[in-house]
């Protein structure tokens, strides 16, 4: 377990079932901030963790769990990448992409946006699994983009609370008369 109270201006590398709590105040900032790659890992933010001229600014490689607080901000040109195995992404901060999805699940998992915003030039992109997507707050893409876009085949399932927000196209994955059916509710 590592706590960041300061200010890491290099990649922190988490090993399997590891977890990093960085805290109010705290700042990660190098080309990739955060990486796990060893196994799924476990990162809670109240902090700043941003891709300083690079593209990620949280990478897991083999699924792994990501909290952004209130306070929390996480920021590039890929903000948050799972790969390998499901994912969860809790936020209820600012999570902003300046070149792709500002979350990006390619094993299938679950993105609960509880308060603040994710934005990108998409929004919330999952594949190769189911997705779920809970939104009480605000999902934004760019001009033109998907704010959720989920993969085809999945049963996959997004949820909107009253007065959630969301600016651009929702693509729950599955055509009309699929085998597999998404759901909105």
């Amino acid at each position: 377990t590592l706590t960041n109270t300061g200010i890491v201006l290099s990649t922190v590398t988490l090993g399997a079932g590891a977890s990093l709590t960085s805290q109010a105040g705290g700042t990660i900032s190098a080309a990739t901030a955060v990486y796990a790659g060893a196994g799924p890992a476990t990162l809670v933010n109240a902090g700043l963790i941003a891709a300083a001229g690079g593209l990620f600014a949280v990478r897991m490689e083999h699924g792994g769990s990501i909290t952004n607080q209130a306070s929390g901000t996480v920021s590039g040109a890929s903000a948050i990448a799972i790969y390998g195995a499901a994912g969860t992404v809790t936020n209820y901060g600012q999570v902003r992409s300046n070149g792709f999805y500002g979350v990006f699940l390619q094993g299938g998992g679950t993105v609960f946006n509880r308060g603040g915003a994710i934005r990108g030039d998409g929004g919330v992109l999952v594949r190769y699994g189911a997705g779920t997507i809970v939104n009480d707050a605000t999902i934004a893409a760019g001009a033109g983009s998907d704010a959720v876009n989920l993969g085809p085949g999945y049963a996959n399932r997004v949820a909107i609370a009253p007065g959630a927000v969301f600016a651009g196209v929702v693509n729950g994955g599955n055509a009309i008369g699929a085998t597999v059916a998404s759901t909105l509710e």
